[in-house]
């Protein structure tokens, strides 16, 4: 591309974010060119976002997948003038920039953001995560990796929250997280919520098979529900039982009053763990008993870790 100015290439990426890509990389790295593209760039991908729905509801209904090229190519228009995907790296590199990254974490370009030990700086991330609350991803996979190699942040958090020594690095690292989220002045809700699906896909991307992980997913939000169950709480009141329908186990996380009576019939009669799920009124109700043989919630499928994959 010719040389040309900064106030130039904010009005070529304003009316064609794809060209972003293409401008020089001191152009690219220039912040107010960097913030142009990201809020450009947004309504192409919740443009593509929003046709990977409709084609997921059209093969729902009639059980006729096709090949993600086709969606591409009839959307094509929006790889001409937009980048729905694949974005461009050049924005990871804003993460000491906190009005960039609160606009990176409030869009799926907060891909692009991967926290180090050289640019992680907790003020930041904490002041960015509430309305950027993508961040949530990038902060796990970071304290995730930290933590397994740094003893003394490892004991701040058990300590802060009480964890024991044989509470697994799973649960150190989302406690850890939920520190960073509790730390920010705006609204918790949306980051608890990406806190709450970065845990499952965490979870159930390549690390099923780790044991720890496993049992770690299923100790935070038993064992510590009471710290966890905000998490799932900033979903409507019909989502969180539409879930614990597919997932018991989130039945424990609902506060009692919003819990469907039926869905805790459902437990009642048929979970080997519904006592240490259901509130006092059920427990009462059906006289249910505690079963240490079923501690490890691995006595239905409805509570299997390997069969959860919330979305």
């Amino acid at each position: 591309m010719k040389s040309i100015k900064k106030e130039e290439a904010i009005c070529l990426v304003k009316k064609t974010p794809a060209v972003y890509r293409f401008l020089p990389e001191a152009l690219q790295r220039d912040r107010d060119v960097a913030i142009a593209f990201i809020k450009s760039n947004e309504e192409y991908i919740s443009a593509y976002n929003n046709a990977i729905l409709e084609e997921k509801r059209r093969a729902s209904r009639t059980h006729e997948y096709r090949a993600s090229s086709i969606l591409r190519t009839e959307n094509s228009e929006l790889f001409l003038n937009g980048i729905p995907r694949d974005y461009p790296e050049v924005l990871g590199s804003f993460t000491d920039d906190v009005e960039v990254l609160t606009l990176l974490g409030g869009t799926r370009m907060c891909e692009t953001v991967r926290f180090t030990d050289k640019n992680y700086n907790e003020g930041l991330v904490s002041k960015a995560i509430g309305k950027g609350f993508n961040l949530a991803d990038p902060l796990f996979e970071y304290w995730y990796d930290r933590l397994s190699r740094d003893k003394k942040a490892d004991e701040h958090v058990r300590e802060k929250y009480r964890l024991t020594t044989d509470d697994s690095l799973f649960v150190v690292t989302a406690f850890k997280c939920l520190e960073v989220i509790d730390a920010c002045a705006d609204s918790h809700d949306d980051a608890y919520a990406a806190l709450f699906l970065k845990c499952n896909s965490f979870l159930v991307e390549g690390n099923l098979g780790e044991e720890d992980i496993r049992e770690g997913f299923l100790s935070f939000f038993l064992d510590y529900r009471k710290k966890s169950a905000p998490i799932l709480r900033v979903f409507p009141v019909k989502r969180q039982n539409e879930l614990a329908y597919e997932y018991h186990f989130l039945a424990g996380l609902i506060r009692p009053r919003d819990l469907e009576p039926a869905l805790a019939e459902l437990i009642a009669k048929n979970c080997p763990i519904a006592r240490q799920l259901l509130p006092d009124e059920y427990i009462l109700r059906y006289d249910l008993k505690y079963d240490p043989d079923c501690g490890d919630c691995s006595g239905c499928a409805k509570c299997f870790l390997r069969h959860i994959l919330i979305l």
